[in-house]
């Protein structure tokens, strides 16, 4: 059993991995990809580059695919984006359960979003659909009922926990299977499934790497003892982190969330003055502290801090992601936008052409309504001789002067109004622009003169867009007709990828979509979905979808969570969004467990408040957050704006000024291993 603290711990622990042979051959179980970045970097920066030959780095999941593939077990991961439609789907079709209506499933928006995530928890949890199909409760056997529905309607493509556990089980049976020769080292963190931690514990001359833990809470202890043994559990409630304090950023990486005993230990080493490694900021708003973020990064690039050094790290992956990655590649750059990587990627639909393709999915979900189909199509390319497209203003005069009655959800069939008035308004159109240019030297019809002008932009318009919109009617009219999903799906995708301006370079939208909406569209459930369930369930994968932003490795500024920057480091790090996040998340209440009419319980930091101010529980007098961000160099790195030893008080708060040694633990959690750089 290793213990991990930083990737150097890691570095070292790959170099003690026991050799047989002549030849060194090993494995790194590690749990991305750029951790296996981090861990190579590491090991020629101390100096142990000769430990790289023969040594194979691979992800858990790609470990257990390759486990199932030497048994000649069939099973490909991926399915759980797809889940929830085909959940969505089966309700539609209609199960036979004795404790959820079917009619409930099928009309409120959600429950195939809290099956599908109900199922994967008892799938990692080393559960099957028979474990609980014998099950008093009505519920548990109606979750059975539809697990194995789904179980039938999925086939061969399986989530990773599936592929987790039929990899432990063929192991366990045959450890010969395992693909990989020479002893294996596992890094962990004990926050793994119990099916993936039983594959991890079934590989052949494994040895567990566990990353170290602050606070080290009694419910997390139990958790390791149960993953991985008493051992285990004993080696990290018994770990001390390295103790340095060369600076004041290796005070805040030694003592940062420690116990309170250990904080108030009057021998404890203090901070002796700001040493610029550490500074604290307050900021009204996410505006303010996105523009300090970007004017951070640019001191650090002047300093000299390679890109790869400098990461942006935040409580949760959101909106924030792309609102920094993009107020960041807006940095003047000697070769374009500064380069970013966003680490867990952007959704599709926070892209310019993905937004595109998004309003024209809602377009046709709105029957092709006049305002939405407004928003459309000044994305759609036109066949004008000129390269130009239609502005929201001229887009908008052109839907209102066609004079049709569009679709609406009372009426969907008006959607197909469109493409017979097409062709109706541009022989009007024509003929009054031919009257209009007769008239230009007629004093007596001044009016119908000065609308030669207007008439000949709207009919040119009209002719240069007329194509995608027909096209565009082509596609509502299979929705309209409650087309099958295995119909409606090639339409648009054709169309989105002929018509549909997409800025920006990368994958296409269509193309992207494509790879997760075929299997689906070729599934017998999914694919039998029709009219507005077939829209709705394109929308959901549309909205599941995200695209990787820069690889790790290459010289970007990583942007990501602060828990999925763990094992990797960083010379300068910046954490914002401190007032919006907890850490760990505090869970969701589960859709299938509140109770009508029940309040919502406060998450984050409106915890505190909700309990002790009477006028907060009433949503009255509740004041806005005050956003912090916490910035952390190297010792070598020169600092940027200092802070004095001790920070002012905040306007209108009282007490003493707050001293910059007083960083005790204000939440749960951990900061990263980047916070432990030599």
């Amino acid at each position: 059993m290793e213990l991990l603290w930083n990737a150097r711990n890691g570095a070292a622990a790959i170099a003690r991995v026991p050799i047989d042979g002549p030849l060194p051959c090993r494995t790194v179980l590690v749990p991305r990809e750029r951790v296996a970045h981090a861990l190579r970097r590491e090991l020629l920066r101390t100096g142990l580059g000769h430990v790289l030959a023969g040594t194979r780095f691979v992800t858990p999941l790609a470990a257990a695919a390759e486990v199932l593939q030497s048994a000649d077990v069939v099973g490909a991961p991926g399915e759980e984006g797809l889940r929830p439609r085909r959940l969505l789907a089966l309700f539609r079709q209609g199960l036979a359960l004795a404790h959820f209506p079917p009619d409930l499933l099928r009309s409120r928006p959600g429950w195939d979003e809290a099956f599908a995530e109900t199922i994967l928890d008892l799938e990692g949890a080393g559960l099957r659909p028979e474990d609980l199909a014998s099950s008093e409760d009505a519920r548990l056997r109606d979750v059975a009922a539809i697990w194995l529905a789904l179980g039938k309607s999925a086939g061969s493509s399986w989530t990773a926990q599936r592929v987790y556990r039929e990899a432990a089980l063929s192991l366990g049976h045959r450890p010969d299977l395992w693909p990989y020769p020479g002893s294996t080292l596992a890094t962990v963190d004990g926050h793994e499934t119990a099916v993936r931690a039983s594959f991890l514990r079934a590989i052949p001359r494994v040895v567990l790497a566990l990353a170290a833990a602050r606070p080290v809470r009694e419910h997390h202890l139990c958790r390791v003892e149960a993953l991985y043994g008493r051992e285990a559990a004993a080696a990290l409630g018994a770990a001390t982190a390295p103790r340095v304090q060369a600076s004041e950023r290796d005070l805040l990486a030694s003592y940062l969330f420690e116990p309170p005993a250990v904080l108030a230990d009057p021998g404890r080493p203090r901070s002796a003055g700001p040493d610029g490694t550490v500074d604290l900021e307050e900021h009204a708003g996410i505006d303010e502290e996105i523009e300090a973020t970007a004017d951070w990064v640019a001191r650090q690039v002047l300093d000299g801090t390679p890109l790869e050094d400098i990461a942006v790290v935040f409580p949760a992956l959101g909106p924030v992601a792309g609102l920094v990655a993009e107020r960041l590649a807006r940095l003047p750059w000697a070769d374009g936008p500064l380069p970013v990587h966003v680490a867990g990627s952007l959704p599709l639909a926070g892209l310019a052409a993905g937004a595109r393709a998004l309003a024209v999915v809602r377009a046709l979900r709105a029957h092709l309504g006049a305002p939405a189909l407004a928003e459309v199509l000044p994305t759609l390319r036109t066949v004008a001789e000129e390269a130009r497209h239609l502005s929201h203003g001229a887009a908008t005069d052109l839907v209102w002067s066609l004079g049709t009655v569009s679709g609406n959800p009372a009426r969907p069939e008006g959607a197909l109004n469109w493409a017979p008035r097409l062709a109706e308004r541009e022989r009007d159109l024509a003929e009054q622009l031919s009257r209009a240019q007769a008239a230009e030297d007629d004093p007596d019809r001044p009016a119908l003169a000065r609308r030669a002008r207007d008439l000949e932009r709207l009919l040119a318009d009209l002719r240069a867009v007329r194509p995608a919109l027909e096209a565009l009617a082509g596609v509502a009219a299979l929705a309209v007709r409650a087309a099958p999903l295995g119909s409606l799906w090639p339409a648009l995708r054709d169309f989105v990828g002929k018509w549909l301006l997409q800025p920006g370079e990368g994958p296409r939208v269509h193309t992207v979509l494509d790879e997760r909406l075929r299997p689906l569209a070729e599934a017998a459930a999914c694919g039998a979905l029709t009219g507005e369930d077939a829209l709705e369930a394109i929308e959901g994968v549309f909205q599941g979808t995200r695209i990787a932003a820069g690889r790790f490795g290459e010289p970007r500024v990583y942007v990501g969570t602060i828990g999925g920057a763990v094992g990797l480091a960083f010379g300068a790090v910046r954490v914002i969004g401190l007032a919006e996040g907890h850490l760990p998340s505090v869970p969701r209440p589960s859709a299938l467990r509140q109770e009508e009419g029940a309040r919502p319980e406060p998450r984050s930091a409106d915890r505190d408040l909700w309990s002790r101010d009477p006028a907060t529980r009433r949503g009255v007098g509740r004041p806005p957050p005050h956003r912090r961000s916490l910035r952390l160099l190297r010792p070598r790195s020169r600092p940027g704006a200092r802070l004095p030893a001790r920070l002012p008080r905040r306007p209108g708060a009282g007490g003493a000024p707050m001293a910059r040694d007083r960083l005790g633990p204000a939440g749960r959690g951990r900061l990263p291993e980047n916070a432990l750089v030599r």
